[in-house]
């Protein structure tokens, strides 16, 4: 298991064999992780809002909605190490947050896989806990397309299960109403993280620093807005509004929010 300081039982062991497989069957000679860490965790231990779904998540919609969080909480700006290893990746006027991150992690990973005499020879491995931010990436950001592994199982919290998702894999594989599927889908990204080059975070994330802690990566992590979580300024609070207060009694722009919350992630 690469480079993991700790390594699987049997059981997880089994669970983790077809992606480390698939890792070994690409040869790729640079691996860089990148982690998502959207709240959407800490959300799902609340039903969701009883209201109709107002928009979907796309590349669009989720860049404009981060993008204006940005705005509001008035992130740094962002920083990308790929230029320690070769060329800067050229961003667009127009690029949100996810896609500035999306093309910083492809650059970073091409500029390793070049150091390493191969720059086509790259990949990724997605940590995210937001089951629409991996069907965005999946489905929206091309320069991926067969450069990505990720883990399956339940999306959702490790104590509470009220309206955890599946996402990959089989139903048989995934039950959303037990949060046991969500320490074992979590606890195969932590040992994943053993076989990466690099670890990039969108966010501040304690998660990616745990996983840190149980593998030797080679380059270390880097947070793109450097001291920012999502998780902080926005999630938990409306979180714990909706938790102690309800629904009901959430004033009307806090009631937007929590539909676009659940909208997006």
């Amino acid at each position: 298991f690469g480079r993991a300081v700790l390594q699987p039982r049997e059981a997880l062991g089994r669970r983790l064999a077809p992606f480390v497989e698939r890792m070994k069957k690409e040869r790729w000679v640079s691996t860089v992780a990148f982690h998502i860490r959207t709240g959407f965790a800490d959300m799902s231990q609340v039903v969701p809002p009883d209201a109709p779904r107002v928009e979907n998540a796309t590349m669009d919609t989720l860049d404009a909605f981060l993008a204006s969080e940005a705005k509001r909480v008035g992130y740094p700006a962002p920083v990308c190490p790929d230029k320690d290893f070769g060329a800067a990746v050229q961003y667009e006027p127009t690029d949100g947050p996810l896609r500035t991150f999306l093309k910083c992690v492809a650059s970073t990973a091409k500029n390793l896989a070049g150091k390493a005499g191969d720059r086509d020879a790259w990949g990724t491995f997605m940590l995210t806990d937001s089951p629409a931010v991996r069907a965005v990436i999946e489905r929206q950001f091309p320069a991926f397309d067969g450069r990505v592994v990720v883990t399956n199982g339940t999306f959702g919290h490790v104590v509470f299960a009220n309206s955890g998702v599946c996402a990959g894999g089989s139903d048989r594989e995934c039950d959303a109403s037990d949060p046991r599927p969500v320490w074992e889908r979590s606890m195969m990204d932590l040992y994943l993280v053993g076989r990466v080059d690099q670890v990039l975070m969108l966010y501040q994330s304690k998660f990616a620093v745990a996983a840190m802690m149980r593998a030797e990566v080679p380059r270390g992590q880097r947070e793109m807005y450097q001291n920012t979580r999502i998780t902080h300024s926005l999630v938990d609070p409306v979180v714990s509004e909706m938790n102690h207060g309800g629904w009901n009694k959430a004033e009307t722009e806090r009631k937007r929010t929590w539909v676009k919350l659940w909208d997006m992630f």
